[in-house]
């Protein structure tokens, strides 16, 4: 579950740095990856709203490992990048069980 953990987190950092760079990472970078998920801190128990307007806890998306991008609809900077990259993830992760969660930073534009 560590090793997953790790995953999960590695795609996550070659995500953002995507959509700040254009380009992937190079793997000198990755050095410096936190050895743990602790060192990441906690996030504390919230609800989230669904696509289909169905409440979401906390507690629901800590079932499994998840991979998380944050965007906005009206966003034509990196948004299409990180949506594209998830959607790469998506498929290549699709034998492990990790979740994809999409979050908009807008809920007064991005309703469900």
């Amino acid at each position: 579950m560590a090793s997953l953990s790790r995953l999960v987190a590695l795609l996550t950092l070659c995500a953002l740095m995507a959509c700040s760079s254009g380009r992937s990472p190079a793997p000198q970078s990755l050095a410096a990856l936190p050895s743990s998920q602790a060192s990441f801190g906690e996030v504390g128990q919230f609800e989230l709203v669904d696509q289909a307007g169905e409440k979401v806890t906390s507690g629901q998306l800590a079932e499994r490992p998840r991979l998380y991008g944050f965007f906005f609809t009206s966003c034509t900077g990196p948004c299409p990048r990180l949506t594209a990259n998830m959607r790469r993830a998506q498929e290549e992760l699709a034998d492990l069980e990790v979740g994809l969660v999409s979050i908009s930073v807008d809920p007064t534009h991005d309703t469900p």
